[in-house]
């Protein structure tokens, strides 16, 4: 019977140069610049968690393509590291599913557009991107409304030019 042993304590480090999807996410945060968003709340109530790490995490969830804020929960209890490189604490509980929808319904749109325009400057000084191609999307998106309602018996659902 063949005995193995294996280290009992594995440094983050080493789990980012073996793992590329560890190391997708680690240089990914280590290039996010999230000064602007808040990180906890000012003497106000109890201090919860890290307003960066829960953003760090809704990336997560889109890169990895994890469709609800549950799956999320789950997906990062069951990659510790990756919960780490977000900002959580491993040897403390992950915020709970409510936490990540407050977050949503709290966080400025104008913060979250801050936070990205400071990311595209950053870019753009240092040559990663530029601003020499531009590329506009103008197919236009018909709004629900009564007039091209085809539940409506009374909607214009042929002439679009008078709605």
């Amino acid at each position: 019977m063949n005995n193995f042993q294996t280290s009992l304590f594995y440094s983050l480090q080493t789990f980012i140069e073996s793992s590329p999807l560890y190391r997708k996410h680690f240089y990914l945060f280590k290039s996010l610049d999230l000064a602007t968003i808040q990180d906890k709340n000012l003497n106000i109530g109890r201090t919860g968690h890290s307003r960066r790490a829960i953003l760090r995490a809704l990336i997560v969830k889109s890169l990895e393509g994890i469709p609800s804020i549950p799956r999320l929960v789950e997906y990062l209890e069951n990659h510790p590291v990756i919960s780490e490189m977000c900002g959580f604490n491993m040897m403390k509980k992950l915020p709970d599913e409510s936490q990540f929808y407050r977050f949503l319904n709290q966080i400025k749109n104008s913060e979250l557009e801050k936070t990205h325009h400071n990311i595209n400057k950053a870019l753009i000084k240092q040559g990663i991107i530029s601003m020499e191609n531009f590329i506009l999307d103008s197919k236009p998106i018909m709004a629900a409304s009564k007039n091209n309602n085809f539940k409506n018996p009374h909607g214009n659902t042929t002439n679009k030019k008078n709605t």
